[in-house]
């Protein structure tokens, strides 16, 4: 009885260890490079519909298509509003990001920015009326990952609070 009970549970390793490796070489991944033009602390405020410091907490991941790109992998963010600089923030506050993992296809944007959960950062957001939903200004300056109380965008420049703060304030005043 012990015998076969452990040559079943062997073989259904060998089986799991065989799925999880045809999963991983048939997974195709995608790299995607974005074109974007520099935007100033200034342009992002004048440009964004919302504007906050928050926390990202869960993300479910979804394969959206079209005829120029191809399947592209694109993750709904749950995130936490902290402190909010410009708009108003819904609740809740679901932000899609280019990037993430389904089961057949991986989109890695190809900038250093990788969101996770916990991750706090300063985000701009437009919000897409058409698909009621709010995306990043722009998928390598609109996230600014929070580090010892400075913000780093995804092509590593290095910004103040103070810096971007008062680039939003002189956008609210105007």
């Amino acid at each position: 009885m012990k015998k076969s009970l452990v040559i079943g549970l062997g073989v259904l390793v060998i089986v799991a260890v065989g799925i999880v490796g045809y999963a991983m070489v048939t997974k195709e991944r995608v790299r995607v490079q974005t074109m974007e033009r520099s935007l100033t602390p200034i342009s992002l405020a004048q440009e964004s519909d919302l504007i906050l410091i928050g926390t990202f907490q869960d993300g479910k991941s979804k394969i959206l298509s079209d005829e120029s790109s191809g399947d592209l992998v694109f993750t709904d963010w749950t995130v936490k509003p902290e402190e909010v600089w410009k708009g108003e923030a819904p609740s809740p506050l679901v932000v899609m990001v280019l990037g993430g993992e389904n089961i057949k296809i991986q989109t890695v944007e190809d900038a250093d920015l990788q969101v996770f959960r916990g991750m706090r950062a300063l985000i701009y957001l437009k919000y897409i009326p058409e698909e009621k939903t709010w995306v990043p200004l722009s998928t390598r300056q609109g996230i600014f990952t929070e580090k010892e109380g400075q913000y780093i965008d995804a092509n590593g420049k290095v910004y103040s609070r103070a810096t971007l703060y008062d680039a939003v304030k002189a956008v609210k005043v105007n």
